[in-house]
């Protein structure tokens, strides 16, 4: 199986990689979250659990070197920065909670979070309009898109060079939460794209489509799992 999709990468024009929820600490995008919430959700991601991610990232990374490739992410860790992927060839319309937003709508800069912000209980203020800072991750009350909007339009004119190419799709670790983002769209791609290959890699849910079932190639694993596995039989060659 790592075999044959090493293969499709080689001799695949363009890659088109989209990453999920399996790949990151469970975070649920229906809920309103607090400071308190975030305190906690950042201490979570211990030392441990930060090099489990970002070596799967950089597992990925290695996997595709030399390949023209684009990763779309619904993740919020913002661990993939960290990680030997170039953030020109990632978008993540989702967010980052390491980049701040302010509560007020006139303000469209996105910045830096400080440091206090995970280490104080008070509220920390926008130096510009004087209001609270939040991460800049979606949410149902105000999500400022500016910090994501470049990349994402980025992505769409990468897409657009897809069309007649040999394309392989990669859907790793994607939930329902953000379908919209990444299952639903990815499935439409290769649909209309009739050179395009499709491997979805999940744990929980791997199951393929009826109308894809002749391109389409599923892979029961998760995430960190398969991309060890796939860096090492690259390496094995």
């Amino acid at each position: 199986m790592f075999e044959k999709l090493l293969n499709e990468i080689e001799e695949s024009d363009m890659v088109l990689v989209g990453i999920g929820e399996e790949a990151s600490l469970p975070f649920d995008f229906n809920e309103t979250h607090d400071r308190q919430f975030w305190k906690q959700y950042h201490d979570s991601y211990d030392e441990e659990e930060n090099s489990k991610i970002i070596s799967f990232y950089n597992a990925m990374e290695q996997a595709l070197s030399g390949k023209n490739y684009f990763i779309i992410t619904t993740n919020v860790d913002g661990l993939i920065h960290q990680s030997k992927i170039n953030p020109i060839r990632v978008a993540a319309p989702c967010g980052n909670m390491y980049k701040a937003q302010c509560h007020c709508p006139e303000n469209d800069g996105i910045m830096d979070m400080p440091e206090d912000f995970w280490k104080k209980d008070e509220e920390i203020k926008c130096p510009k309009c004087n209001t609270s800072l939040e991460p800049n991750v979606f949410n149902k009350n105000y999500y400022n898109e500016s910090g994501y909007l470049k990349q994402w339009n980025l992505y769409h004119k990468w897409l657009q060079g897809t069309l007649n190419k040999k394309l392989l799709v990669m859907e790793i670790g994607c939930d329902f939460s953000m379908m919209s983002l990444i299952r639903l769209p990815f499935e439409k791609i290769v649909m209309i794209n009739q050179k395009a290959v499709f491997y979805r890699i999940n744990q929980r849910f791997p199951q393929i489509t009826a109308e894809l079932k002749d391109r389409m190639i599923s892979i029961q694993e998760n995430p960190f799992a398969f991309a060890d596995k796939l860096w090492e039989t690259k390496k094995s060659r």
